[in-house]
């Protein structure tokens, strides 16, 4: 899968166009369209402060999971980790 396949896959989750996304990101129209490598780091840096919730490493190479871990977690309707009732 190519970054541009990844791209598409993450708006297909997100359920917006890839437009928004560009805007929402302060992004060029066509920027992620026209992308052969992963983004350069401070195009990056305005992908994951919009979209925290996408791993930066999947995005660029690849690898791993499309969302960090902790947003699947919730995503998945899990508890968070050390929620405790209060008595």
């Amino acid at each position: 899968m190519d970054i541009n396949e990844r791209f598409e896959k993450f708006f297909e989750y997100k359920g917006i166009k890839r437009s928004e996304f560009e805007r929402k990101c302060g992004l060029s129209n066509g920027y992620t369209r026209n992308l052969r490598d992963s983004p350069k780091s401070e195009k990056m840096k305005d992908i994951l402060k919009n979209f925290p919730e996408i791993n930066p490493i999947w995005l660029q190479t690849g690898e791993g999971e499309m969302l960090k871990p902790s947003v699947q977690q919730t995503s998945q309707g899990k508890n968070s980790p050390d929620r405790k009732s209060v008595v």
